[in-house]
């Protein structure tokens, strides 16, 4: 075996759970959870380029294993950065796109009709299209519904998806997590300027049991997320963050967002 950390017997040392070495492979808790985000000028990767790509990350991970297990503490400090240096140009490759989900555009013809919607005609949304679940589709065609209300209460409006290019830790344990929305809106009071910052998740029914921790977390950040300005300004900041987004029940959401005007 090329890295011994990964027998068997080590890995059970390591996790008194771990069943068996399919399992660490699979399952989301262990190896099954990480997503390789691969860049190359190929349009097509061939096998060798994934083997290679597998390869390193498995390198990177094995002196790892072996380390006793450190706890991580979040910061509640956030700063600031500039959005084009977090939202940068991206290609993304779906292996097996679904019909209405993943992987396919939102005006597609596949799309569920009250979801379908033609994003390069919505200002408000950042990116030209968005390929995400139908749950993030759901959010996005609700956004499009509330506009007009957030609009008499916000001179500018954005909702960006997060493909991957941010990511955030939680307070108690220093966990990474990658809300797949954010949404900036800022409302000029004259002088001060006032902009919130509100990450957003939606999350499907089957989901919401297995990452409450990432709800909890969210639910954190009005009350001890603090903005740190690298320069000093007018500008009031505010970090937020809603409850998961389900399109089977939105009361909860409904509730948050109306907080909000």
């Amino acid at each position: 075996m090329k890295y011994p950390a990964y027998k068997f017997e080590n890995l059970k040392t390591c996790f008194e759970n771990l069943r068996s070495t399919r399992d660490f492979v699979t399952d989301e808790k262990f190896l099954g959870g990480i997503i390789l985000d691969i860049k190359s000028h190929k349009k097509i990767l061939s096998a060798d380029d994934l083997y290679n790509a597998v390869l390193k990350v498995l390198s990177e991970i094995a002196p790892l294993i072996s380390k006793p297990n450190v706890e991580y503490e979040g910061t509640t400090q956030f700063y600031p950065h500039n959005i084009n240096k977090i939202f940068t140009d991206k290609t993304v490759n779906y292996s097996s796109p679904h019909d209405g989900g993943l992987g396919v555009s939102q005006n597609d013809s596949s799309v569920e009709p009250n979801l379908k919607i033609d994003l390069t005609f919505e200002d408000w949304f950042a990116q030209t299209d968005n390929f995400g679940t139908s749950e993030e589709k759901a959010l996005v065609a609700y956004f499009k519904d509330r506009i007009n209300q957030l609009q008499e209460h916000y001179k500018k409006i954005f909702l960006v998806r997060n493909e991957r290019q941010f990511g955030i830790y939680s307070f108690e344990k220093g966990e990474r997590f990658e809300p797949d929305y954010v949404l900036f809106l800022q409302k000029n009071n004259d002088t001060p300027f006032e902009q919130l910052q509100i990450f957003i998740e939606p999350k499907g029914t089957h989901l919401s049991d297995k990452d409450r921790w990432k709800e909890n977390f969210l639910l954190q950040l009005k009350d001890n997320a603090v903005s740190t300005k690298k320069f000093v300004d007018d500008t009031k900041y505010s970090i937020w963050g809603f409850h998961f987004f389900n399109r089977d029940d939105k009361k909860i959401f409904d509730d948050d967002l109306n907080s909000l005007i």
